[in-house]
């Protein structure tokens, strides 16, 4: 089933708002209270991310906890090939700026 173009609006706008509210948190908090763990790391590698995210939270994060689950195959960045042209251009439009900024080329 499509995803109707303002459904990928709705959901592009919450993904910005969330990289918003990481920013801010991250100039309020110390290093020792923020750890930031990117979905690429956790589908690509699990058991390093497991790790950092133990270390942070001081408890044992098995890295199957990370992954999704059996039913998904998703992977990084496989928004761009499931998105149909006008999809993938309200995505831009909407948070093309903070895809980039933030370390994801469009």
């Amino acid at each position: 089933m499509a995803v109707p173009v303002g459904g990928v609006s709705k959901c592009a706008m919450r993904w910005r708002g969330t990289v918003r509210l990481m920013a801010r948190l991250r100039n309020a908090l110390s290093a020792e209270q923020l750890i930031t763990l990117r979905y690429e790391e956790m589908i690509r590698q699990p058991v390093t991310a497991a790790r950092a995210v133990s270390a942070f939270t001081e408890a044992e994060v098995s890295h199957l906890e990370l992954r999704p689950g059996p039913e998904t195959d998703w992977e990084a960045g496989v928004w761009r090939r499931l998105l149909n042209p006008v999809q993938a251009a309200e995505v831009e439009r909407v948070v093309g700026g903070e895809l980039r900024r933030v370390g994801y080329g469009t």
